[in-house]
């Protein structure tokens, strides 16, 4: 089809195509007219639609990557373990702009105050919807060992799997002598200069039940926890009135990520991430555990 095509590849410098340039290329059509060729267009369904942001995957080991974590999980003691998806979200006290209800355009008031951030990071239990968080200033070391320990706490006596993207801090030295022995037998993504840096003393023999399961490089799709910051965003933060209130917006932002602690919300946050469609990587997997094990799991 000539429009999923560049418009450059036939010679045009326009990187977009128009009516004018498709009457041009498509004279077999015996189409004179710009509007005769729109409304042949509408006839075919074909129409002026806005673009999304798209990225592709530059992973070599994609599916290979895929495999390993779907093995991991389907062949683990379901009964003596739990599978999170671990990310951060920096949230801005002043509010992010949006569409909303209103005569006129609304207004996202920017306030008068430095535009502080919080950072969260959080794990998404996959096979009940459970979240755990915690809310600092920033993400170090320090923040994701201690997050790992509350995991461990919630967790006892639980081989935690955690299903996480290729940011550096995740695989820090210091982290990796805290966790058991890792088997991931792919390369991490690191500084060069960690592959000579010895982990801090008390980060050494903590042996955290965790193993890791790093998923593509620049697969955001993946990672299920991204659509419950999505609805995060879609629910509190876009358009929010706090904007010279950051505790109060911080509070706020407690609140809401507590509701999926209670049992009663958690299919209902499966369900708006993904994990109850077949189609969804994660999703046909906690399907096939499900299936296989006859039973639904509750925290």
């Amino acid at each position: 089809m000539i429009v999923g095509q560049s418009p450059q590849g036939y010679g045009f410098e326009q990187s977009r195509w128009s009516l004018k340039h498709l009457l041009c290329i498509c004279t077999h059509l015996k189409i004179k007219s710009k509007s005769c060729l729109w409304n042949w267009l509408k006839k075919w369904k074909i129409s002026y639609k806005r673009g999304r942001l798209y990225v592709h995957s530059p992973d070599a080991d994609y599916q290979a990557k895929l495999a390993y974590i779907k093995t991991s999980l389907e062949t683990a003691d379901i009964d003596n373990s739990v599978f999170i998806c671990i990310d951060q979200l920096t949230i801005y006290a002043h509010p992010s702009v949006s569409c909303a209800y209103a005569k006129q355009q609304p207004l996202a008031k920017q306030g008068w105050q430095h535009n502080k951030t919080m950072r969260i990071m959080g794990g998404l239990n996959i096979l009940t919807g459970k979240v755990d968080y915690f809310i600092r200033n920033k993400i170090s070391v320090a923040t994701i060992y201690c997050f790992y320990q509350e995991l461990v706490n919630t967790y006892p006596h639980k081989q935690i799997y955690i299903i996480l993207d290729n940011w550096p801090m995740h695989y820090h030295p210091d982290i990796l002598a805290a966790l058991q022995a890792q088997d991931c037998p792919f390369k991490l993504h690191v500084p060069a200069s960690w592959n000579h840096l010895k982990p801090a003393k008390k980060y050494n023999n903590k042996n955290l039940p965790i193993k890791l399961l790093p998923l593509p490089t620049y697969a955001s799709w993946l990672n299920v926890i991204e659509k419950l910051w999505r609805k995060l965003k879609q629910e509190l933060l876009h358009m929010h009135p706090f904007k010279d209130q950051f505790q109060q917006l911080k509070q706020q932002v407690k609140m809401w990520l507590d509701k999926y602690n209670s049992p009663q919300n958690h299919d209902e946050l499966r369900s708006y991430v993904g994990l109850m469609k077949d189609d969804n990587f994660l999703g046909n997997i906690c399907n096939e555990i499900y299936s296989k094990n006859q039973r639904t799991f509750i925290l």
